[in-house]
């Protein structure tokens, strides 16, 4: 069994009270050094996350929605 090098995570949050989205996205080691770090150390674009992994994360999603959608660099 391989065990992958790194995680990812993306996250779509569509508030309906101001109409917009945000996207957050994260690119982490997967070993225990993460627990002494700040998990914003690994935000990364979802572009970067879809380009790593191959992956169209919100394909549902139309062209138009998905280019809204605002990056949170928190």
């Amino acid at each position: 069994m391989s065990v992958p090098r790194n995680i990812c995570k993306v996250i779509l949050v569509d508030n309906s009270k101001t109409g917009e989205m945000n996207e957050i996205a994260v690119i982490m080691p997967n070993s225990e050094k993460v627990q002494k770090t700040d998990w914003t150390d690994y935000l990364v674009t979802v572009d970067k996350v879809e380009s790593v992994t191959g992956y169209n994360f919100f394909a549902y999603l139309s062209d138009n929605l998905e280019s809204e959608a605002v990056y949170i660099n928190w």
